[in-house]
């Protein structure tokens, strides 16, 4: 057995928008290919009974889509993908409407057109089922106007994003009128904020998706604790419905009221935010406090930063003030009970 077919989206790039896949010939969604395309790859289907597939040895994972003619002339289209998993098409046309397309994809029967044999009367005009992670759509002498259905698949079973563009010596072209216009749409955001970090920094991350991308630009994450800004940039193609993985390390751990925001550069109101509260700081601010000094003897109490002497007999005491703040465990290392305490060093020297 050659391969799993991966179901494809094929979708016009014209705008960087990406569409919903064609599961079944019934629901084949429109494409356009002047400046490209990209989609993800579905998994474990199976394409319908009824068309005749050609070259296709196995059909699984479907993905159908139609295209309309909109500059006469030969077309190719280049089929590509992220993973470099071997991906497989069929091609038929041309058709006058797309009514009735999906009951007549046909292919011609084996010798037909030669003496004594049917003649030729099949509408498969390109197909391959090689092993290459790469392949060509050939449509030759397309006619303005006319519509050809596509079946695109990829034999491997495993997730991979496709990417498919006209070639530079394609004379004719695909109609990118068809395409409905898709709104640029964060559909999900989620955010984990990390624990406090050496430096009293932390981490934050999670998962980002949408569902219409905007034409150009990146896609940036932005984390704003109301002083700085922090981010974190991802560049087209704009793949729909993947889901993305953000980091965004060295914020620092102050407890600001903070927001977390992604957003299209290229259109910054298409936009979805998370408000949070940043990590606590987790810095050293240990205070010894005040003390109230108490003597029993000859010695009067001296100005601060004076230096007394205490004669022999004679006493002193020191009693903490209460207005400490004694120093915090760091990082929760392992041992026993952190129980920070105060030292005092007592010396003499000989008299004089």
């Amino acid at each position: 057995m050659k391969k799993i077919l991966l179901s494809l989206l094929f979708f016009s790039f014209f705008t960087n928008l990406l569409f919903a896949q064609g599961a079944s010939c019934a629901t084949a969604d429109p494409f356009c290919t002047e400046n490209g395309a990209a989609f993800p790859a579905s998994t474990n289907t199976t394409a319908e009974i009824g068309p005749e597939y050609g070259c296709l040895g196995s059909q699984p994972n479907p993905a159908w889509y139609y295209l309309q003619i909109a500059t006469s002339g030969n077309l190719d289209i280049d089929l590509s993908n992220s993973a470099n998993e071997d991906i497989d098409f069929a091609c038929w046309g041309p058709f006058s409407s797309l009514a009735g397309a999906c009951g007549n994809l046909t292919e011609d029967s084996p010798g037909c057109g030669l003496p004594f044999f049917p003649p030729c009367t099949g509408n498969l005009i390109s197909c391959s089922y090689s092993l290459s992670a790469t392949e060509q759509i050939n449509i030759p002498n397309a006619v303005a106007g006319q519509f050809y259905m596509v079946l695109i698949t990829n034999f491997s079973n495993l997730p991979t994003d496709i990417f498919a563009a006209s070639t530079p010596a394609s004379i004719g072209a695909t109609d990118c009128t068809i395409i409905p216009p898709a709104g640029c749409f964060m559909s999900s955001l989620t955010a984990n904020i990390g624990a406090c970090e050496p430096g009293s920094v932390y981490t934050l991350d999670g998962t980002f998706e949408y569902t219409g991308a905007a034409a150009g630009g990146t896609v940036i994450v932005e984390v704003d604790n109301g002083t700085s800004t922090y981010t974190q940039t991802f560049n087209p193609p704009f793949v729909i419905n993947q889901v993305f993985n953000y980091s965004i390390g060295n914020i620092p751990a102050d407890g600001a009221a903070s927001t977390v925001t992604v957003y299209f550069s290229a259109d910054p109101s298409c936009n979805i935010s998370i408000p949070y509260t940043a990590t606590a700081n987790c810095s050293c601010a240990a205070d010894i406090g005040t003390f109230t000094v108490n003597y029993n003897g000859t010695p009067t109490v001296p100005t601060p930063g004076q230096i007394f002497t205490l004669c022999d007999g004679e006493t002193f005491t020191v009693t903490p003030n209460g207005d400490y703040n004694p120093a915090d465990e760091q990082f929760a290392p392992p041992g026993p009970p952190y129980l920070p305490g105060i030292g005092w060093l007592v010396y003499t020297c000989p008299p004089t």
